[in-house]
């Protein structure tokens, strides 16, 4: 086959999007060369069945290259992390200027989605503070902003309170702490799950949580219910020793104190060898021994003739399928850690010795790697992205 009608049998395919749109290879654009004469990467127009009903915005296509589309990169406004040109942004801030009654005067000096803008309120005037990202992201006229705030303080503590509770765990209680200008700005929650856990009972935690009331009211947790808690050094002192308990571990220490999830341990694991990890991953994976292990899914030299399990998963969600080939001593744990995040299903699972398990891991790794399978996931969930792989993976693993 030729160059040429190699790269335009590309033509015709389709992708979808993060955000469920669909993407349509639909042309080749005349390929250009370098100065010195090297011809440049070969480039296609692409349309999405979203954006470009946005002429005015998106103009008739987009371009990219096969290698980018293959890989799920996605040109057009449907990314994670859509790129604007300073023209975009123009029609997209005059847009919103339009709806609020505002006049975009110009930006400051040019500093991407940081830029500061120059923008006019009828009732009070210009205003220069507010940048790109946070224009489009809802922030207006501060004068204006005010206003609203001002309106707040109409509301009682139970008003607020009846706000609240629609949003958290029927029992959550809610003490207002300070007021400033006549608001409530902070409170103390009780939460029916955290506030009598296993760390209250151990005295690491009073079992109050403090808050905002603009947190309260968007519905964010401040207790140990929300993933982002932010622990105490004596909490994660505890939760600790509490893992050591389970994996038969002992805990020597902070390597330079602690200062939050990604700070180090050092602790022993039960076959006497010293590892080290970063808290908040051994606590989330349940990593094993740094030194019997190649790494966290690797081969655990000590556990050769264990019982281990080598499985095919499919993987969905609402913006992608793939399938993962991997091994676990658990499939339940590992099953449960990965249904956080997608809907799993399991193709075929092959029991067997781990040492055998492991290599043939491996062989179906490198083979799917060599037929250029590999895929990214969109999401990070708690697995190994150099296992998944490609819908159509699934045909060319059997067991």
């Amino acid at each position: 086959m030729r160059q040429n009608d190699k790269a335009a049998s590309f033509i015709g395919s389709k992708f979808t999007t993060p955000k469920g749109t669909t993407l349509a290879v639909v042309d080749l654009l005349p390929r250009e060369k370098y100065s010195n004469g090297k011809w440049k990467t070969i480039m296609y127009k692409v349309t999405c069945s979203e954006c470009n009903k946005d002429k005015e915005l998106f103009g008739d296509y987009f371009t990219s290259t096969k290698c980018k589309l293959s890989q799920g990169g996605v040109p057009c406004g449907c990314s994670s992390n859509p790129r604007y040109t300073r023209e975009q942004y123009i029609t997209k801030i005059v847009r919103v200027c339009n709806e609020k009654g505002y006049t975009f005067l110009g930006f400051s000096e040019w500093n991407a989605i940081r830029t500061k803008l120059s923008i006019s309120c009828e009732e009070h005037g210009v205003w220069s503070s507010t940048v790109i990202s946070a224009f489009l992201g809802g922030a207006g006229c501060p004068s204006c902003a005010k206003i609203k705030v001002g309106e707040s303080h109409k509301y009682s503590a139970d008003e607020y309170i009846d706000k609240f509770k629609g949003k958290f765990k029927e029992g959550t209680t809610f003490t207002p702490i300070s007021k400033v200008g006549g608001v409530y700005k902070s409170w103390g929650v009780t939460c029916p799950t955290c506030s009598n856990d296993s760390y209250v009972k151990e005295g690491v935690c009073g079992g109050i949580f403090n808050s905002s009331t603009q947190s309260l009211v968007q519905g964010k947790k401040s207790c140990r219910c929300s993933k982002w808690y932010s622990y105490t050094e004596n909490q994660r002192d505890f939760q600790v020793d509490s893992l050591m308990k389970v994996i038969g571990g002992e805990f020597k220490g902070w390597q330079d104190g602690y200062e939050g999830a990604h700070s180090k341990l050092d602790w022993y694991y039960s076959n006497g060898h010293l590892c080290t990890h970063p808290v908040g991953r051994l606590i989330s994976s349940g990593v094993g021994c740094n030194v019997c292990s190649q790494g966290e899914f690797g081969l655990y030299k000590h556990r050769l003739q264990d019982t281990d399990y080598l499985y095919l998963m499919k993987f969905t969600s609402e913006y992608e399928t793939f399938v993962k080939v991997g091994r676990t001593f658990n499939v339940e744990e590992r099953l449960s850690r990965f249904r956080s995040f997608y809907t799993v299903e399991i193709i075929s699972i092959l029991e067997g010795k781990h040492e055998h398990t492991f290599s043939t891991e491996q062989e179906y790794h490198k083979h799917l790697q060599g037929m250029g399978l590999n895929y990214q996931p969109k999401i990070k969930f708690g697995g190994s992205t150099r296992e998944c792989f490609l819908i159509e993976a699934e045909k060319e693993v059997i067991f």
